[in-house]
């Protein structure tokens, strides 16, 4: 059975916060190998492709985009701007300056993708204040000096040869290891999954770490947290009433917990509220609504709020009356008991197939920490701050000290038996 070998690479570059007048584009650049102009719906071809064309009609689509006949030489193109003879890579020579051939005929047009006078795109945009990523195939040099690292890319997930055997990553045309060369974040992966294959490891995986890097979402800086037993009886000890402020690097969480009551009722089981620049969006297990924020301009909002402009601030500047960031939206359609069942199904499954549930062991890590983190605030009664390389509380010893509990009688003997 013979495979196609068809590799692609996933670019994003995504820009950091902005005032809105500064507001710029976030960029998905997607670049094929061996696909004919027309293959994709978007482009007239037979082959339904409904997500990519859905990525075009949102975005833009080039029209005058040529390659260069080979994979070295387009992509050098792509990430200079250049003819690839002035980016130096006029031929598929991805060995540089160590392939023997070009060696000898020592034309600057042939050694490989320059690491000097050639400026990348991630390069630029990073300078213009984008974060840069990207997971596919590389293609621009083995020498560690050229790997995407070091040509602009933060984050990134790549093959740096020009193709491998998709389903166990050996060597093109090769019946047995070792894997070709893959380079995760700068670091060379010595081993890849029983399941892997090219395009899920691309996309599904690195693509979607990519959120989670642009956000930042892991340990807490600090947690506030206070409450308390109000409408409960009985002997138990937790709060049927707390809140919690949850400093993250980037942003704040609020949490309300009510045990005496669902929130959002027609959700079933709470919501999440997510305020923007642009308007709020709640989100819960049946659905979600937006609802939009009145375009006002930064100058204007201040003024709003005590009723005239103050003297000698800014003066107000017109904007249109009723104009909206976004349109309203909502969609009720979801089955909350339903997502239970899903939920459940998921875990189960990842046992069977040795995959990573979608609620993994490190973000169950990070949002049990948290919420222990508010139990704490909220029993001492103070701000904790947390350091997640040391995995403890700065500056408070009673409240470090209740990060670990003794286990009482008898299930102390059965913990010391499982950690011996």
């Amino acid at each position: 059975m013979t495979r196609l070998l068809s590799f692609f690479a996933l670019f994003a570059f995504l820009c950091g916060h902005l005032s809105a007048a500064e507001q710029r584009p976030n960029i998905l650049l997607i670049m094929v190998d061996d696909m004919g102009y027309s293959d994709i719906g978007c482009y007239g071809g037979e082959i339904r492709t409904p997500t990519l064309d859905a990525l075009a009609a949102g975005g833009v689509r080039l029209s005058r985009f040529y390659n260069c006949a080979q994979c070295c030489p387009s992509r050098a193109s792509l990430m200079s701007g250049l003819y690839p003879h002035q980016a130096g890579v006029g031929d598929m020579n991805e060995q540089g300056a160590a392939n023997e051939l070009w060696r000898r005929i020592g034309s600057p047009a042939y050694l490989g993708f320059k690491k000097e006078s050639v400026v990348t795109l991630p390069e630029s945009l990073r300078e213009a204040g984008y974060q840069t990523f990207m997971a596919g195939k590389w293609h621009l040099g083995q020498d560690e000096a050229c790997w995407p690292g070091q040509r602009g890319f933060e984050r990134h997930f790549a093959l740096i040869g020009g193709a491998c055997e998709q389903f166990t990553g050996y060597r093109s045309w090769q019946k047995k290891g070792p894997i070709t060369k893959f380079v995760h974040n700068g670091q060379r992966v010595e081993k890849l999954p029983p399941d892997f294959y090219t395009t899920d490891s691309f996309t599904d995986h690195h693509s979607l770490d990519f959120v989670h890097w642009i956000f930042d979402i892991g340990a807490p800086k600090a947690v506030s947290s206070s409450g308390g037993r109000f409408f409960l009886k009985g002997n138990g000890e937790g709060p049927d009433t707390q809140d919690a402020i949850i400093e993250y690097p980037k942003f704040n969480t609020v949490v309300q917990f009510r045990e005496c009551a669902a929130g959002a009722g027609a959700s079933g089981m709470g919501a999440l509220t997510f305020m923007g620049t642009r308007g709020t969006m709640t989100l819960g297990r049946d659905g979600f609504e937006i609802l939009p924020d009145k375009k006002i301009d930064p100058i204007n909002s201040y003024a709003n709020i005590i009723g005239r402009h103050p003297v000698g601030g800014p003066q107000p500047v017109p904007e249109p009356e009723g104009d909206f960031w976004c349109e309203k939206a909502e969609d009720k359609t979801g089955d909350w008991k339903g997502m239970y069942v899903e939920h459940a199904k998921n875990f189960f499954d990842c046992i069977k197939s040795r995959k990573t549930p979608n609620s993994d062991l490190a973000s169950s890590h990070w949002v049990s920490t948290t919420c222990h983190l508010a139990n704490i605030s909220a029993r001492t009664g103070r701000k904790v701050v947390w350091d997640a390389t040391a995995n403890d509380i700065q500056g408070d010893k009673e409240a470090s000290a209740m990060l670990q509990r003794p286990y009482r009688a008898p299930w102390d003997a059965e913990l010391k038996a499982v950690l011996a």
